[in-house]
């Protein structure tokens, strides 16, 4: 993103949100937090603490390594599920490409997303039925992903962090364990998590006589 170029929030989103835009995080930030990135890092601490998150504290609005900036799992579900109530932000996660309009500085450009479960290309990594959310990765924090799916009505999310990064299977290529954990246990819920019905409200089990 050039100095003085103008773009909507909501493709500074699909920045984030898809291709992982630093940059666009830094303008969001800035944009919302009155002309201060401290101020909106202030606001994201203070959302975290509402929602319960009582493992996460932010430095920063892009997730970079940095003193004192860290989360866990459980508080990134937790974010997730909180984020997944706006539909903007579904919208947004689950597009593997997006075309920018053009800008007063820039020509259209096509951005692709970075969770490749969502690419049926990329066949050791995809899941059907996954829906969003995030990828990650720095040096401290390994590869990490968010990421939600949808199977017979029930809805899931799995979070998967500082994962390895190596080429297990010998074929000159390195496999990012976010994606390929993320799968096995998206796969091992739809096999063997069943939700059944023990009572029917409506219907009577039996009665007992009472003085």
């Amino acid at each position: 993103i050039k100095p003085g170029e103008e773009i909507t929030m909501k493709n500074l989103l699909y920045y984030l949100l898809i291709s992982s835009a630093n940059e666009a995080a830094m303008i969001i930030a800035d944009y919302i937090g009155g002309g201060s990135v401290e101020k909106f890092v202030e606001m994201m601490n203070e959302t975290a603490k509402r929602l319960g998150c009582t493992n996460s504290q932010f430095k920063n609005p892009h997730g970079l390594d940095e003193d004192g900036h860290y989360s866990c799992a459980q508080d990134m579900a937790t974010f997730a599920k909180h984020a997944m109530t706006f539909p903007i932000f579904n919208e947004i996660s689950n597009t593997k490409e997006y075309i920018v309009p053009a800008t007063n500085k820039q020509s259209e450009r096509k951005i692709t997303t970075t969770n490749f479960m969502l690419s049926s290309g990329y066949k050791e990594y995809y899941v059907p039925e996954v829906k969003g959310i995030k990828t990650g990765s720095t040096t401290k924090a390994g590869k990490c992903l968010v990421t939600t799916a949808t199977k017979d009505g029930y809805s899931y999310i799995a979070v998967m962090m500082k994962a390895p990064y190596y080429d297990y299977d010998k074929d000159g290529y390195k496999e990012n364990f976010a994606f390929i954990d993320c799968k096995k246990m998206l796969e091992w819920i739809f096999d063997n998590i069943k939700l059944k019905i023990v009572a029917d409200p409506t219907k009577m089990v039996t009665e007992v006589a009472v003085k």
